[in-house]
């Protein structure tokens, strides 16, 4: 007799990987789970961080699957590439798990299988013209850029499915990629399709990104060695409604910090003078008639700062001096000293900021003291004043080594400044220096 290449006995089985991913953190992609409500992440593909992270990835642990498929036909050729009668199945369903952020395990079932008039039909507990997958397993990989595949072949290697079809008895083994749609690439969607190919006795794609080629290879009643490929006489499509989404793109890593050319180890202290070249400025809105005012400081202090590795800052105050009420020289302003505050980098190469936040669970920045000064006229915004929230300041020029960087809140940074419930105005430009006065930078 002679050897034979059928095509994708596990066509539909591959269908059944498209949409889990593993708990915690996030495996490289491509991987399958859920963006939902978080704090990681921008969008919802849960693939840019920022300053407004609503977002955050959940890789899935296992999750059941089903799916199913319509007429489905396995070509069949020579090792010469001379075609043979393929095995035409009305049908298939499968049924298994989504294991981990890459992988999953299914059977399939193909219904109303025949082959030149002859009814095919193999696997355990099979019925007549019912072929039988042994267990599967699926992996994801890149097909190419940004598509992305899953390469499924039987657990454990060896034998995907063997089938009767009359006197003939096949046995496929090897393996077999589709290319999933990318409907579900980085987005939720309630269904997934995916696609199995071949022109004649050729797979494609035969092989995912940085693996070897590996294709389904088949014989006919025990002749040959089974090493000659086998080619899908056309496209399959399969939807299931796995209910997951798959990651694509990996989030950009997050800035870190450099000193004197190499990364940071443990910690530098930050020097406690800056160079002010945007005064301080809180823009406040007043009670009782006082209308909105603005703070302004001429001198900013850092007490007790430090950078910290990998990409952290903190310091135990940043102090402002110099202060006055801008236009009401009737009002006078003390010095005043922040909460301890930490901050972290974010942020991608050329675009880096700087999120600062009150150690302190009520998130009070300071608390901002305008008093009467004397012999002047009344001072209509005379009160404590407190300052809640967060404060994000540009980096700009930051990955470029230098002794000294400037911090930019400004209107469009992306601070959430509040005083008593309603948004304030904070806006400051200072330069900072290492108390070693080295050369330093972050990317």
């Amino acid at each position: 007799m002679k050897n034979i290449m059928v095509v994708g006995l596990c066509m539909v089985a591959a269908l059944a990987m498209s949409f889990a991913v593993a708990a915690g953190a996030s495996a490289a992609v491509p991987e399958r789970g859920k963006c939902a409500s978080g704090k990681e992440f921008e969008d919802k593909g849960c693939t840019v961080s920022g300053a407004k992270d609503k977002f955050k990835w959940t890789p899935n642990v296992k999750t059941a699957f089903t799916s199913t498929s319509g007429a489905a036909v396995f070509g069949a050729f020579t090792p010469e590439g001379a075609a043979l009668p393929p095995i035409e199945c009305t049908a298939s369903k499968t049924k298994g798990d989504f294991v981990g952020p890459k992988g999953s395990e299914f059977t399939t079932t193909f219904e109303g299988c025949t082959s030149a008039g002859e009814r095919c039909t193999g696997g355990a507990k099979a019925k007549a013209g019912q072929i039988v997958t042994s267990r599967l397993e699926g992996t994801l990989g890149f097909i190419s850029a940004g598509v992305v595949g899953e390469d499924v072949k039987a657990v454990g290697g060896g034998v995907i499915a063997s089938a009767r079809c009359g006197a003939n008895e096949i046995v496929t083994d090897g393996s077999v990629i589709g290319e999933i749609a990318s409907g579900v690439y980085n987005a939720a969607a309630s269904t997934e399709s995916e696609v199995f190919r071949a022109t004649g006795s050729k797979q494609e794609p035969a092989k995912l990104e940085g693996q070897p080629e590996d294709t389904l290879k088949s014989e006919i009643n025990g002749l040959g060695s089974g090493s000659f490929p086998f080619g899908a006489t056309e496209s399959v499509t399969m939807t299931g409604k796995p209910g997951l989404e798959i990651k694509t793109e990996e989030p950009p890593a997050a800035p870190k910090w450099w000193v004197e050319g190499k990364l940071l180890v443990g910690s530098e202290v930050i020097a406690e003078t800056t160079t002010v070249t945007e005064p301080f400025k809180l823009q406040l809105h007043g009670e009782g008639g006082s209308g909105t005012f603005t703070i302004q400081c001429a001198v900013v202090k850092v007490k007790g700062g430090a950078i910290e590795a990998p990409s952290a800052r903190s310091e135990k105050a940043l102090v402002y001096e110099g202060c006055e009420v801008e236009g009401k020289p009737e009002c006078a302003v003390g010095t005043t000293s922040t909460k301890p505050l930490k901050a972290q980098l974010e942020g991608s190469s050329g675009a880096e900021t700087l999120k600062f936040e009150p150690e302190n669970s009520k998130k009070e920045i300071a608390k901002w003291h305008v008093t009467q000064v004397a012999g002047k006229p009344p001072c209509a915004q005379v009160g404590f004043y407190e300052a809640d929230g967060t404060m994000i300041c540009g980096y700009p020029a930051v990955e470029l080594e230098s002794a000294e960087h400037p911090l930019e809140f400004t209107a469009s940074s992306g601070s959430k400044v509040e005083v008593a419930g309603q948004p304030a105005g904070f806006i400051v430009t200072y330069k900072v220096h290492l108390a070693s006065n080295k050369l330093w930078s972050a990317f």
